[in-house]
């Protein structure tokens, strides 16, 4: 992998599409981009998914986030009345060889 073009040169790109929890499901959609192409898929907390023949991920489960709410517009009023909304988060654990880099969406450059 090159770190000047991961867009480039990545094996598997995992895109949580959506997260879902509630008193029914505790499920995720996610997509699974490859060189060869797009996969769709719905995961249960506790399934896996083989990426490839020495690679797997987990979905070990869904927690909650409590997320701060910016407060309503003065002028127009529009926006939440609630302070704080509950945004819903996946957990993966991931099944790879030592030398199998992961790297997130939030990850920052050293400068």
């Amino acid at each position: 992998m090159d770190s000047e073009d991961l867009d480039g040169t990545f094996d598997h790109c995992v895109w949580v599409r959506k997260v879902v929890n509630n008193y029914r499901d505790k499920k995720v959609i996610v997509n699974i981009v490859t060189q060869e192409g797009t996969e769709e898929l719905s995961m249960d907390v506790g399934e896996t998914h083989k990426l490839s023949d020495n690679i797997g991920m987990k979905l070990t489960g869904i927690q909650e986030h409590w997320a701060e709410q910016l407060p309503p517009c003065e002028e127009c009023g529009r926006g939440d009345t609630q302070a704080k909304r509950m945004v819903p988060q996946a957990r993966f654990g991931i099944d790879a060889p030592n030398t199998y880099t992961i790297l997130r969406h939030d990850i920052q450059r050293k400068k």
